[in-house]
């Protein structure tokens, strides 16, 4: 299981020398954003919580997946302050105007589902990582995560689950609920039943 960031830096590398093909899109390393590019992330995007941003400025995200994520958006720009800026402008994409009835800023997806971070405190605490269904955006998006460096450590541990025990999908569901249980227990919202659907995807 992935507790920290070395872990999680550690099993990106693991994975990369497993696939070198893919190794651009795989290698989580340090150091993440500038500051000049956390400076304008702040600008363009007023409140973009320390959930996020310290985990930007620590690791690269653009660029990089885990398993079925993809840790900086699809739209156009160079460079991560341009993708999330793009993907948040409703000009540019519709969808952020349900972003900003959450108070929410999209800053990665799962598939087609946009990932986004909690920068106000109308529906969602501030900094929780939350994903929305593509098929229904106008739809409340569900809980992933409290912060967004514990978003990472869940989707790297389920993928190295995955890598492991992906020949038996029934004994990789098992370890991944064992593995979320201590996290979800005692919650009210709807992190178990996020991650459950996701889990059945990609271990199936």
């Amino acid at each position: 299981m992935l507790t920290t960031f070395n872990d999680l830096i550690a099993y990106s590398h693991r994975l990369a020398n497993a696939l070198p093909d893919f190794r651009d899109s795989i290698v989580i390393d340090r150091p993440g954003c500038s500051q000049s590019e956390i400076a304008t992330l702040m600008k363009a995007l007023p409140g973009l919580p320390d959930s996020y941003t310290s985990v930007a400025k620590a690791v690269k995200l653009d660029g990089v997946a885990i398993g079925y994520f993809q840790l900086s958006p699809s739209s156009r720009g160079n460079g991560l302050a341009d993708k999330l800026v793009a993907c948040n402008d409703p000009s540019i994409t519709p969808m952020a105007n349900h972003y900003r009835t959450h108070g929410v800023y999209q800053v990665a997806s799962w598939e087609a589902d946009p990932i986004a971070v909690a920068h106000v405190s109308t529906t969602f605490n501030v900094g929780q990582v939350v994903k929305y269904n593509a098929g229904n955006p106008a739809a409340r998006p569900t809980v992933l995560a409290d912060d967004f460096e514990q978003f990472l450590l869940m989707a790297g541990t389920l993928d190295e689950i995955r890598g492991k025990h992906g020949d038996d999908p029934a004994q990789a569901m098992s370890k991944f609920n064992a593995y979320v249980a201590p996290i979800v227990s005692d919650r009210r919202d709807d992190m178990a039943s996020t991650w459950k659907t996701i889990a059945e995807v990609v271990l199936s």
